[in-house]
């Protein structure tokens, strides 16, 4: 339908929708970019110069930030790190507008609950109608469905193998 180009992001690991225009583009650097993508014509252009950035962690390397996940009734923000180690980060959507630097919350030490199931965290997703987190790893071709507040694991679902999932 229209493409979407954006400048001086660095690289970008996901995307994910709040509300009205307003969306959350996260990086493996540990940058979160929120600002407005309106509808517009064909060849649409963000510079995120003009988005919130909100700082979180300070991450080198291809192991930082992979997902985000958004939990619209609490608008709590959710942030999987992909490994070594993997992580799970959790803070409130900002009232204001300003850039910032934070630090988040981790609910529950996700290296260790999930050491025997899961080898790499490559996406998350909150699903609002069962109140939980849907954490897909790449390495392990699964799904593991998981309590937010503390990491228990209340399902998993196994991927065929032959296939590369990421977001």
């Amino acid at each position: 339908i229209r493409v979407i180009t954006e400048a001086n992001c660095g690289d970008t690991e996901d995307i994910i929708y709040f509300n009205y225009d307003s969306y959350g583009i996260i990086t493996e650097a540990g940058k979160l970019y929120i600002g407005d993508i309106t509808d517009g014509n064909n060849n649409y252009h963000i510079n995120v110069s003009d988005f919130q950035e909100i700082s979180f962690t300070n991450h080198n390397g291809n192991s930082g930030p992979e997902g985000i996940a958004y939990d619209g009734l609490t608008e709590m923000i959710y942030i999987a790190k992909e490994k070594n180690p993997m992580e799970i980060y959790r803070f409130q959507l900002p009232t204001s507008h300003n850039d910032i630097t934070i630090d988040p919350e981790i609910p529950f030490d996700a290296q260790s609950i999930f050491a025997n199931t899961l080898d790499d965290i490559s996406a998350i997703l909150f699903d609002e109608r069962i109140q939980r987190l849907l954490v897909l790893s790449e390495d392990s071709n699964k799904i593991i469905d998981v309590e937010p507040e503390n990491g228990t694991i209340k399902g998993f679902y196994d991927l065929e193998n032959d296939h590369q999932y990421e977001g």
